[in-house]
């Protein structure tokens, strides 16, 4: 079963990129090769032709779920959290393309992997809170579950 990992991130936005560099330190592991990485960048439409390709999705992002800045949580598309929530600072809501995808009969599992932001106002650079290796490992531990699964 391939997986596909998603990062989302708006490297302008403060804490928003924090998608797009967890992803970036995961490239530099050694990742089991049934397991596809994309730049997702902010978003949008664009996941909408990403996630037709896999079975299992993973989508990496700013999620303000109310935790300690920098805290994880692995959420399920299904989780009634994600129904009127957009994905960080990003165009559209996720469960909006599942469902167009259910329609199409082209649905993955999706997943999101979480990261509680401090600052997503136009800034550059991430919030010192935010341990890039601590989130790194958490993030890599959810793909091999997955991955394996």
């Amino acid at each position: 079963m391939k997986l596909g990992i998603i990062g989302l991130g708006n490297p302008l936005r403060g804490d928003d990129a924090i998608g797009i560099i967890i992803l970036d330190e995961l490239k530099k592991l050694n990742i089991n090769k049934n397991i596809e990485m994309i730049d997702g960048g902010e978003g949008g439409f664009n996941i909408f032709h990403y996630l037709q390709g896999f079975k299992r999705v993973l989508i990496i992002d700013a999620v303000d779920f109310g935790g300690n800045v920098g805290e994880t949580k692995l959420f399920n598309i299904n989780d009634t959290f994600f129904e009127n929530l957009q994905l960080s600072t990003h165009d559209i809501n996720i469960c909006k393309i599942a469902d167009i995808l259910r329609i199409l009969g082209k649905v993955p599992e999706i997943f999101i992997f979480g990261i509680q932001p401090k600052n997503m106002n136009y800034a550059e650079g991430l919030s010192p809170e935010l341990n890039i290796k601590k989130i790194t490992e958490e993030a890599s531990k959810i793909i091999d579950t997955l991955a394996n699964n």
